[in-house]
């Protein structure tokens, strides 16, 4: 009957290490989410087309994330990356096109797409790492998190 307990006691053990890593805080979250959205917003800023013609902020220029907040600027421990409120219509045009573009214009459609399926894989093994420094005790658990903040 000492075999039952013990194994029970192990199981339990082993459940509240599963709990443990599974549950994180906001502020791990935003640790976690930031490591993400500062490798997108690099690819993101390579995969923008860029216009040297342009007078005022280019499109490169006005990616944004705010660290730990979602772009309703809500607190949960999501980032999401994105351009600022005066460029983000435009990056949506000249993502999916308009009616009337020419060649070039043509040939730059869905530069976001390929910026995701770009980044998607050093996204990920970003917050792989921020996350095993978490759950292996080397996290740094604060919200001094740098990004722009202006999304």
């Amino acid at each position: 009957m000492a075999d039952d307990n013990d194994f029970a006691g192990q199981l339990e053990g082993w459940y509240n290490q599963i709990v443990k890593r599974a549950k994180l805080t906001t502020a791990q979250k935003t640790e976690i989410n930031t490591a993400g959205a500062k490798v997108f917003q690099e690819v993101l800023r390579e995969e923008t087309p860029y216009n040297p013609n342009r007078k005022g902020v280019h499109m490169r220029d006005a990616i944004t994330f705010v660290p730990g907040k979602n772009a309703d600027n809500i607190p949960n421990g999501a980032t999401d990356v994105g351009w600022d409120k005066d460029h983000a219509y435009i990056a949506r045009i000249m993502n999916d096109g308009k009616k009337k573009m020419s060649p070039k214009e043509q040939a730059q459609l869905h530069f976001k797409d390929h910026a995701v399926e770009k980044a998607r894989p050093l996204v990920l093994a970003a917050k792989a790492e921020a996350y095993r420094r978490i759950v292996n005790g080397g996290g740094n658990n604060d919200s001094s998190a740098k990004g722009t903040e202006n999304h």
